[in-house]
């Protein structure tokens, strides 16, 4: 008996098992599961066995796979294992089987030349092709205008290398990676230019860089690949080049035997990039992804696809508050066709920051208050205590004062910074799992009543997707109702908590005051005025922009502007953003003067810092013994580069050095002069000078001209 098979008659026995007190604890789909069969597929079959069994017939007859004449059934298996033979990585198996769009497109070529629902059943040419009823299903679910163009005989002929994470369909039937690596392969949906030869670097097998030529000239490196060049077929080089010579040359440039089998293999592949390289080393090709993709790189085969570096988060700007402390509401809308009418709803759901759940849910023709306060009151009644904090984006309708008489006492209001989605994550990354899992039309109605009937179909729809996904295991095990239920509150955490909610609370206040006073309403004035003047129309958020700018740029721009236009040096399709670009030249050459000014004002200032510096310095010297004093000034001195502190410190030597007795000079000079000469790291002319100085300051009175 086939998998299937069995786990139809699991599905079946199981519940009746339950009712009779005899089954072990072991649920359906869990059966299903180890059986290896999709759990669609078995429910479906189970479907068909059920019927099957109430109405006496033989149950051999329910294995899903409708008879199918033998010679039709294996010219469908030759022409699919043809293709797979011939378009190696097009089916890479694994943890989920992986299928590229080409061979999609076979299949579903296969399907129309052989009459798919007229001579065959899906199942049948299903069991034909090899692959999962669920999968041939998911890809005859296309629309018309979706679905890739066939190919116009058995087999795929050349075409662009296609990655198959796009519109790939696993063995479950639901889609699949294609590569675990985190590196992009290149996309399905947009082919890039066809494999072309590259004037580049040589490699060798070892994966080193050799000289691209014999003549020792220098050849392109592998960051900068030269101009592409042409062969005689306009294709890369094949493996037939390879046997030509130990090196295949191609416009001037010679790749190894090792390069030149990589581009042939490569110009064949139909899987993703990861599945290749693991494809090479079964041909004893042992190399990292990396090299791989600059030797393609270099034959002009693939781009060098790079994902930018993610943005540095900010140091403790994070904060997520307990579960039930803080909730979260936004309106998300989706649309509703109804008799070939498409109608826009609004769900607007209450979130809880801490743990995600979606506590109370609202549908609305848009997005208003009630629906917020329905949405609130439902959480509410749900959770039984309302929310220490309510965090909402900043529309009219979430500051309106029914909203404020609506909340519960000890609830507070908050708004989200403008212009910062993360703010609300929770929500906005709800709303991003919502829209892709269930797509931009929720259903599609047949009925004469249209807009009740949308209302009612998306507060279906919106709580049955709430009420899954509250239950549904996150990564780390528990689900969102269950962060919920089993958060634990402590008074002091909860009030510390409540603190830095209120404390952001006014942060975020503050700065939209502050925003509020630096518009000066005399460029709101002006503005308003050059656009009705110069006929101006906003494009965008142009306007917002320079309403932020002072008052005498904008009245340069404006007046910049106007001159243009009169002297007819303005360009035609000028507008509001030209305006702009006046202002911000405008800013930049008022900064930039602005600038000149402090930085003569800095470097003037400068001198007399640096001397004040040197000589608190040197006055804490003083009460050194002389000695002493001496050579810490002289090892200052050997210390200092810039110019205004070594003649400073040369001129503290004179100074000190000349108002030493007699009697101590010699021993002094001997001394200094000794440490002088053994300090290497000074450069040799400062030590000369230093040491000419001290021989000429602390030269005894009898005229003793010993050398030191």
């Amino acid at each position: 008996m086939k998998s299937s098979d069995e786990a139809a008659l699991c599905v079946l026995a199981l519940p009746i098992l339950h009712r009779l007190g005899q089954a072990h604890g072991t649920a359906s789909s869990e059966t299903v599961r180890r059986l290896g069969v999709a759990r669609s597929f078995a429910y479906e079959r189970a479907t068909r066995l059920a019927a099957v069994l109430e109405q006496g017939l033989d149950a051999s007859r329910v294995s899903g796979e409708p008879e199918v004449r033998e010679d039709l059934r294996l010219t469908i298996e030759v022409d699919v294992l043809r293709y797979r033979v011939s378009h190696p990585g097009c089916w890479v198996e694994g943890g989920r089987t992986v299928y590229s769009p080409d061979l999609r497109r076979f299949v579903l070529e296969l399907a129309t030349r052989h009459g798919l629902g007229r001579v065959l059943e899906q199942g049948a040419f299903a069991a034909a092709c090899g692959l999962p009823l669920p999968t041939l299903k998911d890809w005859l679910a296309v629309t018309p205008t979706e679905r890739p163009a066939a190919d116009d005989g058995a087999t795929a002929g050349p075409g662009p290398p296609a990655s198959a994470a796009a519109a790939n369909i696993g063995a479950s039937g639901a889609p699949a990676d294609a590569t675990t690596s985190g590196a992009p392969a290149p996309s399905a949906d947009t082919p890039a230019a066809p494999p072309a030869p590259a004037a580049a670097t040589n490699i060798g097998a070892s994966g080193s860089p050799a000289d691209a030529t014999t003549s020792g000239a220098p050849g392109p490196s592998m960051d900068t690949p030269a101009a592409p060049a042409s062969n005689s077929g306009g294709n890369p080089a094949t493996a037939s080049d390879a046997s030509e010579s130990p090196q295949a040359a191609v416009g001037g440039v010679r790749f190894s035997l090792e390069m030149t089998r990589i581009f042939h293999e490569w110009d064949q592949w139909r899987g993703s990039f990861a599945a290749f390289v693991e494809h090479l080393r079964t041909l004893q090709l042992h190399h990292g992804k990396r090299w791989v993709r600059a030797v393609l790189y270099l034959a002009a085969a693939c781009q060098l696809l790079r994902r930018p570096p993610p943005k540095p988060a900010g140091r403790g700007s994070t904060f997520r508050p307990l579960p039930g402390l803080q909730w979260t509401s936004d309106g998300k809308q989706f649309n509703v066709v109804v008799d070939g009418r498409t109608f826009t709803i609004t769900w607007q759901p209450m979130t809880d920051v801490g743990s995600t759940a979606t506590v109370g849910s609202a549908v609305r023709p848009e997005e208003d208050t009630a629906g917020l306060v329905a949405s609130l009151e439902e959480g509410v009644r749900t959770t039984g205590a309302p929310p220490a904090a309510l965090l909402l984006d900043n529309k009219a309708c979430n500051d309106s004062e029914a909203l404020h008489d609506a909340l519960p006492e000890g609830t507070i209001l908050m708004h989200a910074t403008r212009a910062r989605p993360q703010n609300k994550a929770v929500i906005e990354g709800q709303f991003g799992l919502f829209a892709q899992e269930l797509g931009p039309v929720i259903a599609n109605v047949d009925t004469s009543t249209p807009e009740a009937i949308a209302l009612s179909v998306g507060e279906a729809v919106v709580r049955g997707y709430a009420q899954g996904r509250n239950r549904r295991p996150r990564a780390g095990g528990k689900s969102a109702f269950e962060l919920y239920r089993d958060a634990i509150h402590t008074p002091e955490v909860v009030t510390a908590q409540i603190e830095t909610l209120q404390a952001i609370k006014r942060r975020v206040d503050e700065r939209e005051k502050r925003e509020a006073a630096r518009r000066d309403p005399r460029v709101a004035a002006a503005l308003e005025d050059a656009m009705l003047r110069l006929a101006l129309v906003d494009d965008g958020d142009v306007l917002a922009s320079l309403r932020n700018l002072p008052l005498v740029v904008v009245q340069t721009a404006i007046a910049t502007f106007a001159a243009k236009r009169d002297a007819g040096s303005l360009p035609v399709d000028a507008g509001l953003r030209y305006l702009a670009g006046i202002a911000r030249n405008c800013q930049s050459e008022r900064e930039l003067r602005f600038f000149e000014e402090h930085l003569v004002d800095q470097l003037a200032r400068s001198g007399d810092l640096v001397l004040s510096y040197l000589k608190r310095k040197a006055a804490a010297l003083d009460d050194l013994d002389l000695g002493e004093r001496l050579l810490a000034i002289v090892r200052e001195r050997l210390a200092v580069r810039e110019p205004v502190a070594q003649v400073f410190w040369h001129d503290r030597l004179r100074v000190v050095a000349s108002a030493a007795p007699p009697a101590l000079r010699p021993a002094l000079r001997r001394f200094l002069c000794e440490h002088i000469r053994r300090t290497f790291a000074v450069p040799k002319n400062d030590r000369r000078q230093l040491i000419d100085l001290l021989v000429r300051e602390l030269a005894d009175e009898t005229g003793d001209d010993a050398r030191p």
